[in-house]
């Protein structure tokens, strides 16, 4: 048996990485628990499709006679893991139909099974063997796997759709980058497969090694450390703006162009105030001005708003000329339209509320000296 090589013992150490990783991810206990066993499926899924690639390359495939699931097999996997992650994290359900999508699988599974098991399946002939699996047939089993992942490709770019809600602006980030980590696995796949197949050389073979190598890295350890999305059991994101092409630039010139209305203007202090109200002096729709909020302060408008009254409300309460101010004048004055709204923002929003917050201020005041 011939010593492996560096390359072969980069790989091993990487398919290490990769078991550790997808049990490390299996294993949490805290965040969505089904989304973080998908992912860990999906890095064990890639880390196994290398383990086929060095068994073959080391040539210590036949030191297993029976290898039931080939890396082949499970290419059609891969990409409805990731399909069926995102949809957990987006949705927070995977329905019964959902598993049609892994009738692909099944038929790879099926169609590879007598080259996998070896002494199980000796009633077929040499020569229906070597049909079953001539090179024309392989090679396009191998177009029929990119076909799926291109498809694949088309359902996280238009079937999921997602925004910002609320404060998970970290999880919406990771979202995207899975998003386009997988559309790089199929870009770089597809590439791989078609050049091993026209030059089937070491160079060519051993760059698609560390290829999965970085996937696997890729995958897990930035999995492993998006603690928004893993951790802390985030309110499942909903699909919204489907109809926004709001560019990322834009928002944020329009949410700019919002805070200086808001300073300038004052426009919270109308009680009456409403986002199609302000759309419509920005000069743009309530649909992209609710978008650009949600993208750059984390809430929705009436919370962005409402931030802008209690910090009025707090400049009165701590001015001591305004001393005598009732609550309820403080509240108007601020653009509150009643009590009890004013009493539970400035809860929210300071943690206190308002006497207990006038009090504090009056602590604050330099005392006057008397003579």
């Amino acid at each position: 048996m011939a010593p492996l090589n560096l390359i072969q013992i980069f790989l091993l150490f990487v398919l290490g990485q990769g078991l550790f990783l997808s049990i490390m991810l299996f294993s949490l206990k805290k965040g969505d628990q089904t989304a973080n066993r998908l992912l860990s499926g999906v890095v064990l899924l890639i880390t196994y499709y290398t383990f086929t690639f060095f068994l073959y390359d080391t040539g210590y495939r036949r030191f297993i006679p029976i290898l039931i699931i080939n890396g082949y097999s499970i290419v059609p996997l891969i990409p409805v893991m990731f399909y069926f992650y995102l949809k957990r994290l987006t949705t927070g359900e995977i329905g019964r139909h959902y598993y049609l999508h892994l009738i692909p699988f099944a038929l790879q599974f099926l169609y590879w099974l007598p080259n996998n098991s070896s002494g199980i399946f000796h009633q077929l002939s040499d020569e229906a063997f070597a049909s079953f699996y001539s090179p024309i047939v392989v090679r396009s089993v191998s177009g029929v796997h990119i076909l799926i992942l291109a498809f694949y490709n088309y359902l996280l770019f238009t079937k999921i759709k997602w925004d910002i809600d609320n404060k998970h602006v970290n999880q919406v980030i990771w979202l995207r980058k899975i998003r386009y980590l997988y559309a790089t696995l199929t870009l770089l796949f597809s590439i791989g497969t078609i050049t091993l197949f026209i030059i089937e050389t070491d160079i060519v073979r051993h760059a698609f090694f560390f290829f999965l190598s970085f996937i696997i890295y890729l995958v897990g350890y930035s999995g492993y450390s998006q603690s928004d999305t893993l951790f802390n059991s985030p309110q499942k994101l909903k699909p919204r703006y489907f109809h926004s092409k709001l560019s990322r630039s834009a928002s944020i010139m329009l949410y700019e162009q919002l805070v200086k209305m808001m300073v300038a203007d004052k426009v919270y202090l109308n009680q009456s105030i409403k986002l199609v109200d302000v759309a419509q002096q920005i000069g743009t729709t309530s649909h992209d001005l609710s978008r650009a909020i949600n993208e750059n302060y984390g809430q929705n408008f009436m919370d962005f708003i409402n931030k802008y009254r209690v910090d009025e409300a707090k400049r009165i309460l701590s001015d001591h000329t305004k001393s005598t101010y009732k609550m309820f004048e403080v509240a108007f004055d601020s653009g509150f339209g009643n009590k009890v709204t004013f009493y539970k923002n400035f809860k929210k929003f300071t943690g206190s509320l308002p006497a207990e917050f006038r009090v504090g201020s009056k602590k604050l005041q330099p005392q006057k000296i008397t003579s």
